[in-house]
């Protein structure tokens, strides 16, 4: 969920939350419109972050029901799957 990136790669979880599907790509892509600093920066994505992300997409495609696109929200609000998450669950 939401907490592994921070916790991987030291993000804010705002910044976390704003992530879009097309921001995974053999790196993590912070857009510097969604960061506190205004940068755009990348995160290497190691072993165990690789892992929990493949788990956390095969979960996403069993509840949305199809493979994300790039442009859907990696933590999509609840009713739809364009729509970034604005707050974390506890």
């Amino acid at each position: 969920g939401p907490w592994t990136l921070p916790r991987h790669t030291a993000v804010r979880i705002g910044e976390a939350l704003a992530l879009r599907w097309a921001d995974i790509n053999g790196k993590v892509t912070f857009r510097r419109s969604t960061t506190k600093t205004k940068t755009t920066r990348q995160s290497v994505i190691l072993t165990a972050l690789r892992d929990a992300l493949d788990a956390y997409r095969m979960a996403w495609e069993a509840e949305h029901g199809h493979s994300p696109l790039k442009e859907e929200a990696l933590f999509p609000c609840r009713d739809s799957t364009m729509t970034l998450e604005t707050t974390p669950a506890a």
